[in-house]
């Protein structure tokens, strides 16, 4: 890889910093267990880096597995995930009960998976089975967009990014998206976020 290891190390401290604001701004109090989850979470994504770089036999395949492992391992994911299939299946009180660690746990998750896009670590031919659900499951919810993707639009540009590139995909590969009546690109604010996306980290940092 072109990039040196202290380069990614850069960005996930950036997206933990820009993480730790977003939620302090809202309530310090009550909002510190989430903040010490997402420090977490990206310590564990910064550790995915380390092996990636340092075993240079590990094939991509393998820390695409790994990394699957990881999303699974991050505190309230499943449940989140659980919740919002249970929603997009008609039960649409059940985003009432969302947990809030699992749903931003959830949500820099898929901001670090546009990052490795972006990057060139990864492919839409290499994750398109393993992650398009999780990924647009959260995404194309009209609740997760209203209370986190919209008004916090500005910490989730590779997000933005990402659906735009991963749903152009799909239609050139004939394929469907989940829940797409609340597609995220639907949202007034689309089109500036998912340009501001491109390529967002390199051009900021």
């Amino acid at each position: 890889m072109k990039k040196t290891f202290n380069y990614y190390l850069a960005i996930f401290i950036i997206i933990l910093l820009l993480a730790s604001t977003l939620l302090l701004e809202e309530n310090i109090g009550s909002r510190i267990v989430t903040i010490i989850t997402v420090g977490t979470a990206l310590i564990g994504a910064v550790a995915l880096f380390i092996q990636y770089k340092r075993d240079k036999n590990i094939s991509q395949a393998t820390f695409i597995l790994e990394y699957a492992k990881y999303f699974y391992s991050l505190n309230g994911v499943e449940d989140t995930m659980s919740k919002l299939d249970k929603y997009r299946l008609g039960n649409k009180d059940i985003v009432k009960n969302l947990n809030d660690n699992g749903v931003i746990n959830y949500l820099f998750w898929c901001e670090e998976l546009s990052t490795l896009f972006q990057e060139g670590i990864i492919d839409f031919k290499t994750i398109d089975n393993l992650f398009s659900y999780n990924f647009f499951l959260i995404t194309n919810n009209k609740y997760i967009q209203e209370t986190e993707l919209v008004p916090q639009a500005e910490f989730y540009k590779g997000i933005y990014y990402l659906h735009q590139e991963w749903t152009k995909y799909k239609k050139q590969t004939n394929q469907s998206v989940i829940n797409p009546d609340e597609s995220l690109d639907k949202v007034e604010i689309y089109s500036t976020y998912a340009k501001k996306g491109d390529n967002y980290y390199k051009k900021t940092y």
